[in-house]
């Protein structure tokens, strides 16, 4: 059994060097995310874990205290594995990690959903994340080549249409935008984030790291997207769109517009 270690990160610079080994890492476990969740009375916790003093693993875990005494610990898509861990070092790093958590209630979303987290002495309650990946080290033709079909008929004719696609970084549009994908998600009555979270990660963003597209038809704004970079990857976070830019199928023209950026 190799031996674990497992330390705390203090440092953002150390966290933002440590996901540029995963090829993968989700949003949830950027810095800028658990910045943004203290905002809503959450601590965001950061550790990293050796394995024979080599960097195999990190986790941010965000606590959440309640009146009474009663707390939660949130581990959202973690850990984010730095490597290829053997099933030894798997199984270390996760006991390691779940010994160091409060007697409170842990909800753990992986990224990896079988049999591990049971060995590890979780429990499956409900079905995790599906999260669809695209590998945005190939190039654009290639990308472009690999749409489906009818997808990319979409992307042509959504170009053939005269539209402003502008890079916003506050104001009106991006406060429409946020309103919007806000009032979609209370009419289907999907979960997802508050216009207050969306905006407060936005701010908590080092500079370059979120991408705003708002595409306008004369000057209005009629469907936009925001997308949110961390580590090696990004993720399409927010967006909506009007009837308008639905005729317009607008979305495939901004999501092939986030790709190309």
């Amino acid at each position: 059994m190799p031996a674990t270690a497992l330390f705390e990160v203090e440092s953002r610079e150390n966290w933002r060097d440590l996901l540029q080994f995963s090829q993968q890492s989700a949003l949830q476990q950027a810095w800028a995310y658990g910045d943004a969740a203290a905002g809503e009375r959450q601590r965001a916790v950061r550790v990293v874990a050796l394995s024979d003093g080599e960097p195999v693993a990190c986790a941010q875990i965000l606590h959440r205290r309640y009146p009474a005494g009663l707390g939660i610990a949130l581990m959202m898509r973690a850990p984010v594995w730095l490597r290829h861990p053997d099933a030894g070092e798997e199984t270390a790093i996760l006991s390691a990690i779940r010994s160091t958590l409060p007697r409170t209630l842990t909800v753990w979303t992986p990224d990896d959903t079988d049999a591990l987290a049971v060995r590890s002495g979780f429990h499956r309650i409900y079905t995790g994340y599906s999260t669809i990946r695209l590998d945005l080290r190939r190039s654009l033709a290639a990308l472009r080549s690999g749409l489906d079909g009818k997808w990319r008929n979409m992307l042509c004719r959504a170009e053939e249409v005269s539209l402003a696609i502008r890079e916003v970084r506050g104001g009106y549009a991006l406060d429409w935008l946020v309103e919007a994908n806000e009032a979609h998600r209370r009419k289907v009555g999907y979960r997802g984030p508050s216009p207050h979270f969306i905006k407060a990660l936005g701010v908590a963003q080092a500079p370059g790291q979120r991408l705003v597209l708002v595409a306008e038809e004369a000057g209005r704004p009629v469907a936009g997207i925001i997308v949110d970079r961390h580590g090696r990857s990004a993720t399409y976070y927010a967006g909506c769109t009007s009837d308008r830019g639905r005729e317009l199928r607008c979305h495939h023209r901004l999501l092939w517009e986030a790709i190309m950026r």
